[in-house]
């Protein structure tokens, strides 16, 4: 958008995206989509979970781009880990707009300790527990 003075830049504004009033199960599969509405591009869109940035095939989680303005956040088959905050971040050089939204994951965690034996690593797991959100 250009005025009598220069050009106006417009920060990005992301439409508001939820995964559900209830929690998934172990084993379902969860998608987001997060859609830029307004701002001047060029526009980059990332993802956070739990304050680390995603990258491809972390924890399983996949990223895909439909275009500038649209991202999708999908796990095929959603575990106990995958609980928590997930944020998409949206920026371009007038500034950045964050919405933050959190899954919930009913499922089984186990308590595993780490055992090394000379040049070996076992994995021990114990008090395996059915958890709910």
């Amino acid at each position: 958008m250009t005025s009598c003075c220069g050009s106006i830049s417009v920060v990005p504004q992301i439409l508001p995206f939820s995964f559900g009033d209830e929690p998934a199960n172990a084993g379902d599969m969860s998608v987001v989509q997060c859609a830029v509405v307004k701002g001047d591009s060029p526009i980059s869109i990332s993802w956070i979970f739990n304050g680390v940035e995603i990258t491809p095939g972390y924890q399983g989680i996949l990223l895909s781009k439909t275009n500038q303005r649209i991202s999708t956040l999908s796990i095929e088959a959603v575990r106990a880990h995958h609980s928590g905050e997930y944020t998409c971040r949206a920026r371009n050089a007038a500034g950045e707009a964050e919405h933050t939204v959190y899954l919930n994951v009913n499922g089984t965690a186990c308590i595993c300790k780490l055992f090394f034996y000379w040049l070996g690593i076992f994995f021990s797991c114990y008090a395996c527990i059915k958890s709910s959100a």
